[in-house]
């Protein structure tokens, strides 16, 4: 549509700054016809508004004469001059009347952030055309029909309120502490309030839900417990509870997409604990995507901009660390989840330059009556996200087609021991100071997930040098096959260290059956490399120089035998563990191929112990045996609790008594057939 030019002749004459500033901007973007025909609109209706009869003047004030209006009695009112025709066609071209003041319009085909204070939105709102205001909150004239059927339907399904309370508690006092999802205290206030809640819905209580259903589900999944020994919670089987919970969370999810699409803090909170769940359930695959929509949920809802306003958590100062501290969990996750699976991260690479948690807000709430040097229950997170800024800073993309170069991978890692090291916390540090560890229970164990995610990354560090052909190792100068030789024991003193803390980690918790990810994964993956190290014929064992130290600690003379029995102790732990989780059963599957190669190709040092085929362990039969190992994913059934108790409420004394009596694993005990073709079929 063309505006005419003794329209524009006579406004160019006649606006003021603002409206030139308009027309000059609009004459520059590919918008611009649409902003010139706005401007027209502006214009016209200020300089007709005072010549309307008061009735009309009155009806236009309110959100219901745009629809009621049309072209007989627009043209009516001002007369069929030029300039009004182009307002009567901007009429006709908008179904449902002239533009009202009050009108939401649908903004949302654009894709514009609605809190930038740069895009072109933000130009429209200066002139009072808001968007389409997907936050929502308060549905103040009901819910709708579906989704009254959908609350409707998860209040009848979901669990008593004793389970779900009971749930909650567990959560925050014994889960929180591994990803610090929510601020326990600030959370907890939040949860009673929406319990005492008895008039009308809003879109905060419904995400709320979803949060306190995801968070049921996840908690779910660490039960039975050594704290917690049976498999019902009030009497409500745990794989109940885990189905449902998981099952109406899903369903009322999509239901609060429909009510506001844009989102609030809470959402992205529940979207990480899906993630989460998925991780529990062995789906690394899944929680990495949980971990992409999560972050897309993060930026949908502005939660990197900085609040002014009180949010979901009612007051402004816990809204706004809250957002810091939930990108930093993201940010954390996702530098971690990049390197090991070599995928692009999902998160600008200099987002923690711009958030900066201030890790004071338990002491602004009443905290825990801990000295002020005491470390926060957040810190750890904080060091997390710091190893993964450090890493992304060196801006390493590793590709099949690059060849890595030893004396990089060598200046990588001194970079890291000058300029990271330092930044530990004392209590995180390598050789820490432990006198909080009595005061803060979990303190133990943030610092074991710490040191898995340093030595890992060393590991990530070193591994593309074990993808170079010996053609091309073979052309490297006499010092840098001396480095590459000496890297390789860095990289296995490195994996061993990973699986020293995964021992530790597990050990805090009493060496009892558990889903947690850190330990399964973190077991496979440093037990791999170890046994790959030692298939390779020119590893350098047996030798004391200055590669046995690694990240300034001393370490003993590195031997195949030592290698051999980290792997053999870490098949062990995952055959346990395959009687819960699925993925503990297929890496136990595939270390034992790995150690069962090894033997073939005379890489295992003759066992000081008489193979005894007739003797066969609890752990050996859950591995070889009839029953869950036959068929891995029939512990998520939740046909057979019966199962699950028996296998998940074994008493921890017998538990630790089966890790005191293990003494290495013989591979004659294993009582596979191997034959030389399954071995180069392996």
């Amino acid at each position: 549509m063309r505006i005419p030019a003794n329209v524009s002749t006579v406004e160019a004459t006649s606006d003021p700054p603002e409206m030139a500033y308009f027309a000059s901007f609009a004459s520059r973007s590919v918008f611009g016809p649409f902003l010139l025909r706005l401007r027209t609109l502006i214009v016209v209706s200020e300089r007709n508004l005072e010549h309307l009869p008061a009735c009309l003047a009155q009806n236009l004030s309110s959100d219901k004469t745009g629809d009621a209006m049309t072209s007989g009695s627009l043209e009516k009112t001002y007369g069929s001059s030029t300039t009004n025709l182009e307002a009567q066609e901007l009429l006709k071209a908008r179904p449902g009347g002239i533009i009202s003041p009050n009108r939401h319009l649908k903004f949302e085909c654009f894709g514009y952030f609605e809190d930038s204070n740069s895009n072109t939105m933000a130009l429209l709102k200066k002139w009072g055309l808001s968007g389409d205001g997907n936050v929502v909150e308060a549905l103040s004239d009901g819910p709708s029909a579906s989704t009254s059927s959908v609350v409707k339907l998860v209040q009848e399904r979901m669990p008593p309120p004793e389970v779900i309370d009971f749930l909650v508690q567990y959560f925050v006092s014994d889960l929180n502490w591994m990803k610090q999802v929510v601020h326990g205290p600030s959370f907890l206030t939040l949860y009673h309030q929406w319990r005492a809640k008895s008039d009308g819905l809003s879109a905060t209580d419904l995400e709320l839900l979803v949060l306190v259903l995801r968070m049921c589900s996840y908690a779910a999944q660490f039960l039975p417990s050594p704290s917690y020994t049976i498999d019902s919670v009030r009497g409500v089987a745990l794989s109940e509870i885990r189905s449902t919970c998981s099952d109406l969370a899903d369903g009322l999810a999509k239901e609060c997409l429909t009510i506001g699409k844009r989102g609030s803090l809470i959402r992205v909170q529940h979207v990480i604990l899906h993630a989460l769940k998925l991780q529990c359930e062995g789906r690394t695959d899944k929680f990495w995507e949980g971990i992409a929509h999560a972050s897309h949920a993060a930026q949908k809802a502005g939660i990197h901009t900085n609040s002014t306003s009180p949010g979901d958590y009612g007051d402004t100062m816990v809204e706004k660390e809250m957002r810091q501290r939930t990108l930093c969990v993201l940010y954390a996750i996702d530098s971690q989840l990049s390197r090991q699976l070599d995928r692009l991260p999902f998160l600008p690479d200099n987002l923690l330059s711009e958030i900066s948690p201030q890790l004071n807000l338990e002491s602004r709430l009443g905290g825990m009556g801990l000295d002020h040097e005491a470390p926060n229950i957040f810190t750890e997170r904080l060091m997390q996200a710091q190893l993964g800024r450090f890493w992304r800073s060196l801006q390493l993309t590793w590709s099949s087609h690059v060849v890595s170069d030893p004396a990089d991978a060598e200046r990588r890692y001194e970079k890291f021991c000058a300029e990271f090291l330092s930044t530990l916390s004392p209590a995180f540090a390598l050789q820490p100071d432990t006198k909080w560890d009595r005061h803060i229970p979990e303190l133990a164990m943030q610092r074991q997930l710490l040191y898995i995610a340093i030595f890992d990354s060393i590991c990530w560090n070193f591994r593309p040098l074990m993808m170079l052909d010996s053609s091309h190792t073979a052309t490297f100068p006499p010092y840098k096959k001396v480095l590459h030789q000496s890297q390789k024991r860095r990289m296995a003193i490195a994996a061993l260290k990973v699986l020293e803390a995964v021992s530790s980690l597990h050990s805090l918790f009493s060496g009892s059956y558990t889903r947690m990810s850190a330990i399964i994964f973190n077991t496979f993956e440093p037990t791999v490399l170890l046994l790959c190290l030692t298939l390779d014929d020119d590893f350098p064992f047996n030798q004391e120089d200055d590669s046995s130290d690694i990240l300034g600690l001393r370490m003993d003379r590195l031997t195949r035998h030592e290698t051999i029995q980290a792997a053999e102790k870490a098949l062990h732990r995952l055959q346990k563990l395959a009687e819960v989780s699925e993925q503990a059963s297929t890496g136990a599957q595939i270390i034992a191929q790995l150690l069962a190669k090894a033997a073939n190709e005379n890489k295992v040092l003759e066992s000081p112990f008489p193979p005894n085929p007739t003797r066969r362990s609890q752990w050996s039969r859950t591995f070889l045996g009839p029953g869950v190992y036959d068929n891995p994913a029939s512990w998520q059934s939740s046909n057979q609790p019966s199962e699950e108790s028996s296998s998940m409420s074994r008493s921890n004394a017998e538990m630790m008594q089966e890790d005191l009596s293990y003494n290495g694993l013989q591979i004659d005990e294993l009582l596979f057939p191997i034959t030389d073709s399954d071995v180069h079929n392996i």
